[in-house]
Parts: structure tokens; sequence; C-alpha cells
């Protein structure tokens, strides 16, 4: 996410994919054969139809049993999607998680 959003990289490029996989230590040239490997992609298409049988329809995404809130939210439309999913806060203060 971050060699995408803060970055600019195109995760789909294959000069970019070398790059990243190398940060991370990786072999680049099985970085580029995974990315256009037939099981690999399987798998994406089985992630991305059951996000679309979910709802989703951005990124972010959370979801709580069969309910989800997509995009970036406020911390409170989080928490209250949280508690009316079920969710409860836990004891102490809000300061732990840096609220007001």
């Amino acid at each position: 996410m971050d060699a995408h959003w803060r970055r600019g990289m195109d995760l789909e490029s294959d000069r970019d994919l070398r790059s990243l996989a190398a940060e991370a230590g990786l072999d680049a040239n099985a970085a580029i054969a995974a990315s256009t490997s037939p099981t690999y992609l399987e798998r994406i298409d089985q992630r991305r139809k059951e996000a679309e049988e979910l709802g989703v329809t951005g990124i972010p995404t959370f979801v709580i049993g069969n309910r989800g809130v997509v995009g970036c939210q406020p911390y409170d439309v989080l928490a209250g999607f949280a508690e009316a999913s079920g969710a409860r806060r836990r004891s102490g203060n809000s300061e732990d998680l840096g609220r007001p």
C-alpha cells in the first residue's frame, strides 16, 4: 500500500514489482513469475468474487458478519458500526486509542 498510495508506484508494472521484491529481499524473477501465475490469478479472481458478493465497491472496506462500511471513515463511524454489529468497547478510557 505504501508503494502505491505514498510512493506512486504502479503495482502492475514489472519494473516496479521487481524493485519492490528486491526491497523486500525476495527474488525479483520469482515475483514476476508469480504475478502472472494461473494459480495466483485464480485466487485473486476468487477473492474478487467474494468481495463483490459482500458488496465491496471500494477500499478500504470493513466487514463484520454480513454488513460492511466502505471507504475511509472517521473513528466514530467505525466504532459505531462495530458496536451495532455486536462488538463491545474495552474498559478503560479513550485516551488509550488517542481519541478525545
